[in-house]
């Protein structure tokens, strides 16, 4: 994805990441808050009042799939760890990030789909079209604006000011 790579990247990142302790992506977003409400938004209480829950998504007499899930790829910190600047995951090449992040953390991953919890890279229109090609459709679909970003929330930046994604999926 990125274009700055080999030791360059490395070391522009060793420069301005350190040890990789930038404080970010730890748990902030959800510290004294329902992390439901948060990710699924206020209404998720009155969507459940009186079923029985399993996992949040399969409820009684409702065939759905609620999915939530952020930040998109293209979210200004969607590189979680490596984000050591917003967008340091599409300036800079897999190899440089993950040979960084190598420097302090020692689980042997060498892409980012094997670090701890996994990097994905999806996007808000991947997985439209993963949901397009797949027997589900659309009930609900909602493009959450990063709150800082929300005035320049566009669709032609819905990719890159989207906090996360929150839908209902029903079979065709």
């Amino acid at each position: 994805m990125g274009f700055i790579g080999g030791a360059l990247g490395y070391n522009v990142l060793r420069w301005l990441g350190g040890k990789g302790d930038s404080g970010r992506c730890d748990g902030r977003a959800y510290r004294s808050r329902s992390k439901l409400e948060v990710l699924l938004g206020p209404a998720i209480w009155h969507e459940v009042a009186g079923k029985v829950v399993i996992d949040f998504g399969c409820g009684v007499g409702k065939e759905a799939v609620y999915v939530v899930f952020g930040p998109p790829w293209y979210h200004l910190l969607a590189g979680h760890l490596f984000s050591v600047f917003p967008w340091v995951h599409l300036l800079f090449t897999e190899g440089a990030l993950i040979r960084w992040r190598s420097d302090f953390k020692r689980d042997g991953a060498k892409g980012f789909n094997e670090v701890e919890g996994g990097l994905n890279l999806m996007t808000v229109r991947r997985f439209e079209r993963l949901v397009q090609q797949s027997r589900f459709r659309f009930e609900r679909f909602e493009t959450v604006p990063i709150r800082k970003l929300r005035m320049f929330f566009t669709p032609l930046t819905r990719e890159f000011c989207t906090s996360m994604v929150r839908c209902t999926l029903a079979l065709r």
